[in-house]
């Protein structure tokens, strides 16, 4: 399988604070992989980098094959970044509006984005609500239309970030459920959860992030043998909480 996301040496220091430290890990075509740390562990920073909101400090970061930092606008076109805790939305404008607007910014036709639209706000139950001005909408449905915007242009790789954020549990499953059929597409998914359960049905791999630097990358179930449980909440408590040495969580 080809490496669609290569990630070399890569650091970022604010000032004297070290966000990220020598990272590097790569990901094939069609995988999700599961971004985890601790808050602070610098996964947000990671994905900032990704998509070239922010420059690294040193390192590389290739995005199918092209340098993010020398074709921006190539990555922007097939990159979809969704952070949980900032919707982005305008206000004056409909849900309808806001996916429509960003659909229309990369080129996609109206034929397209409405198709797209109708089947994908009947999945997460968004219908009686697109309509509405984003100021009026529920926490929760600001959350399903930054989904919706993220997905519109059909991106080939998905990097969110707390992408649950504010949903219900049945929209949180039915997102799961979309995110599985986007993976069966092809597509190729990054996406960092506090929330266990969802790594466990939707990655292939993970990725542990500790104080900035990656501690481990493998699949989970590489990871279950190597703690020797099949615990993923347990194995996190340790490694958030520190109990757990740094030299025990070693990439294969």
């Amino acid at each position: 399988m080809d490496h669609v996301i290569e990630i070399k040496k890569l650091s970022k220091q604010f000032g004297k604070t070290t966000a990220l430290k020598e990272v590097e890990f790569s990901v094939h075509k069609g995988e999700v992989v599961g971004l985890l740390g601790a808050n602070g562990a610098g996964k947000s920073t990671l994905l900032q980098i990704l998509v070239g909101l922010i420059p690294p400090t040193s390192g590389e970061v290739k995005i199918l094959g092209k340098d993010v930092q020398k074709d921006p606008l190539f990555v922007k076109k097939h990159v979809g970044l969704l952070f949980g805790s900032d919707t982005g939305l305008y206000h004056r404008l409909t849900a309808y509006e806001n996916i429509a607007y960003f659909a229309e910014f990369y080129g996609v036709t109206k034929e397209v984005y409405e198709k797209r639209i109708k089947e994908w706000a009947e999945v997460l139950q968004l219908t009686p609500h697109l309509h509405k001005q984003a100021s009026e909408l529920s926490k929760g449905n600001h959350q399903k239309v930054t989904i919706l915007r993220t997905l519109i242009h059909d991106p080939d790789i998905i990097l969110l970030d707390e992408p649950t954020t504010g949903l219900d549990i049945a929209a949180s499953l039915s997102f799961q459920d979309m995110l599985k059929e986007i993976k069966f597409r092809g597509k190729t998914i990054i996406f960092s959860t506090h929330i266990m359960e969802e790594v466990e049905a939707l990655c292939s791999q993970v990725v542990i992030l500790q104080k900035g630097a990656v501690s481990y990358q493998g699949t989970l179930t590489e990871l279950y043998n190597k703690m020797q449980t099949k615990n993923l909440t347990a194995i996190m408590r340790k490694v958030i909480g520190g109990t757990q040495n740094e030299s025990d969580l070693v990439n294969f």
